[in-house]
């Protein structure tokens, strides 16, 4: 009896020395900290970026499932909010004539916006169970360093343009001072506050030549070697009355240069069901006349040749890609035929 009486003492005391041990592990404090993992504090910057931007900069963050597509959409949000606030500056500039402003500057914007990102820095990450966080920042000191690069390349070109002299070249000096100088200026007033200088200077430069050219009147017989093909014939004229030429097609009319042209195509191999391929030619040569009824091909000044390839349904639709892309090459290089 005595031996069974002591086998139950310790049989009782060694449960409850078990249970014991056991409510002791299940709430030691390395046991909590391993069930409680904390939950990493939200940087300001990820709600409240223009808050937390340093002064003198554009921020902006971006979100995605890996770190490189974060940063790359961080960068993206700078060019955007970059590219509205240029905007704003082009729409209530005087110097910007027409009113479709974002059809205007979108290729230009997007050149300079490409360049500005490249000034970028990715200030921080952040990482959750969901995405990757990127806060980009945009020094405007650096992003102004890289505009004013840009600007001498632009102006040069301009001054380049106006030194020829020809109408083609003075016409394109203004179609660069709108589209690539001023746009360029607008950015420069977001980054640093000031324009370029060099806008107001060449605007009083070009504004004169243009009128004088315009007074001119010079007189162009436009000889098309192709009368069927009328919508190429028209396009040419028009681009020629652009220039503020004036156009008469019958050598019994008095002008003082003569335009030759000529549009040839045809049907290439291409063997694709269901798609037709042709290539396009447009010639144009220029003389200087002395006299009504001068003889062709006695003073060649200049010469252009053009030249497309187009797939299309048909032939209308391999058209309808190539005659907008003669003409936009044309426009390009028409100085080469060398008229005032």
């Amino acid at each position: 009896m005595k031996i069974f009486c002591l086998f139950q003492t310790f049989f009782l005391f060694f449960v409850s020395q078990f249970f014991s041990f056991t409510v002791s592990a299940a709430t030691s404090p390395s046991a909590s900290a391993a069930a409680a993992v904390p939950t990493p504090v939200r940087p300001a910057w990820l709600t409240s970026p223009e808050a937390e931007c340093p002064a003198g900069h554009l921020c902006a963050v971006g979100s995605a499932l890996g770190i490189n597509l974060a940063q790359a959409q961080a960068r993206s949000e700078i060019a955007k909010i970059f590219k509205t606030q240029v905007m704003t500056q082009l729409s209530a500039s005087k110097n910007v004539k027409e009113q479709k402003v974002e059809e205007k500057f979108s290729s230009s914007l997007n050149e300079i916006s490409n360049q500005i990102v490249e000034g970028v820095v990715i200030a921080a990450t952040f990482e959750d169970k969901q995405e990757v966080y990127a806060f980009a920042q945009l020094s405007k000191t650096k992003a102004a360093t890289l505009l004013d690069q840009k600007r001498q390349a632009v102006e040069r070109k301009i001054q380049q343009l106006l030194d020829s002299g020809t109408r083609a070249d003075i016409l394109e000096a203004n179609t660069t001072l709108e589209e690539q100088l001023v746009p360029l200026s607008m950015s420069h007033i977001v980054v640093k506050g000031s324009p370029f200088e060099s806008v107001a200077a060449f605007y009083a430069k070009i504004d004169p030549l243009l009128k004088e050219k315009k007074l001119q009147e010079t007189i162009i017989l436009f000889d098309f070697a192709n009368p069927k093909e009328m919508l190429m014939q028209n396009k040419i004229a028009e681009e020629l009355l652009k220039m503020n030429y004036k156009i008469v097609y019958s050598d019994q009319e008095s002008h003082k240069y003569r335009i030759w042209a000529v549009y040839n195509w045809k049907k290439e191999f291409l063997n694709v069901k269901g798609f037709e391929k042709y290539s396009f030619e447009l010639i144009l040569k220029s003389y200087a006349v002395s006299g009504v009824k001068e003889a062709p091909g006695t003073k060649e000044i200049g010469n252009i040749t053009l030249t497309t390839t187009e797939t299309g349904r048909a032939f209308a639709q391999a058209e309808e890609v190539a005659i907008p892309k003669l003409l936009a090459d044309l426009k390009n290089k028409i100085s080469s035929l060398r008229l005032d």
